[in-house]
């Protein structure tokens, strides 16, 4: 692979690794780190990414069956060298998976934040809110802060203590806290709440030994619920049959749970009342803010902007 960054307009610096202007990542290796580029960009400044690969076999791949153009999950396509772009490639166009290496790691003194969550963290249903970020979390917290969002569709906590987000975790050397929203589809493949609760502690734990001085919060899970109206009313809502072990296991979060620096309140935004199962009607809010009864739509996702509070992130 290859890669450059061009910033001002016009300008393209070359990433090296090691010196050269090249690396090769062999099958199964999480990332690659360049050398440091001494490049300043402005906060909220667009700069552009340029990179190429050559494969004998296989492809370099980020799997993000949720990806959003939008949202920057694009690419420019590089000349051999990684310097001059051609054109830009929407990662849509190829089954939602990223290709190419264009993660840019940036130093800076604030508080930095990884997100481990699933298809509601990810953007599912959703598109861009007003500050460019998508999802139920980083909307809040990226405007101010940086963050990593190593969210995926259907991933549970118990997965992530499986070994499902190996290779994620080794990108929690680079943050300074961790934001734990997994927890809905272990309620969904019939989880109680005890075991969600230690799925969480053990993800801790993972991330713990990658960077001893992370500082971790969680937050409660929003309903899930099926409506024979669309979900324009109350009374045509049902809830799910495991509505009481969310019920449960949000109640332990609020409770506090030990390593916790503390928990961002998800639920309360979109439930019509605490722990009811059942999602806002339109005669609550401006629309109805789910179309599935699982995900918010941007509506709904619009309701939980400001939930996670960047003033609770706090270095040392």
């Amino acid at each position: 692979i290859a890669a450059s960054i061009e910033y001002p307009a016009g300008t393209v610096t070359q990433v090296l690794f090691s010196g050269s202007a090249s690396v090769s990542i062999a099958s199964g290796t999480a990332q690659q780190v360049s050398d440091a580029l001494i490049i300043s960009i402005p906060k909220g400044a667009q700069y552009w990414i340029h990179t190429y690969q050559s494969s004998a076999s296989g492809v370099l791949t980020f799997t993000s069956s949720l990806s959003s153009a939008a949202l920057g999950d694009a690419a420019l396509l590089g000349a051999s060298d990684g310097t001059a772009s051609t054109a830009w490639m929407a990662t849509a166009n190829y089954g939602g998976g990223s290709f190419g290496p264009y993660a840019v790691i940036a130093q800076t003194n604030l508080p930095a934040i990884a997100v481990a969550g699933d298809s509601r963290c990810c953007n599912a249903t959703g598109t861009a809110s007003v500050t460019n970020y998508g999802g139920s979390i980083s909307p809040s917290v990226g405007p101010f802060l940086p963050v990593l969002d190593l969210s995926r569709g259907s991933q549970s906590a118990a997965n992530w203590v499986s070994g499902g987000a190996d290779k994620r975790l080794t990108y929690l050397a680079y943050v300074s806290h961790v934001v734990i929203e997994l927890g809905i589809n272990d309620v969904i493949a019939l989880a109680e709440a005890p075991a969600i609760l230690a799925s969480r502690q053990s993800i801790r734990t993972m991330a713990l030994a990658v960077n001893p001085s992370l500082k971790f919060f969680e937050t409660t899970l929003e309903p899930i619920s099926t409506s024979t109206d669309s979900w324009a009313t109350l009374t045509n809502q049902t809830t799910h049959g495991r509505n009481n072990r969310r019920v449960t296991f949000n109640e332990q979060v609020r409770a506090g749970n030990v390593g916790f620096e503390g928990y961002f309140e998800l639920a309360d935004r979109l439930e019509s009342s605490r722990n009811s199962g059942k999602w806002k009607t339109p005669s609550m809010v401006e629309a109805a803010i789910t179309t599935d009864g699982t995900h918010a739509i941007s509506v709904g996702y619009a309701l939980q902007d400001g939930a996670v509070e960047p003033r609770r992130f706090v270095r040392g």
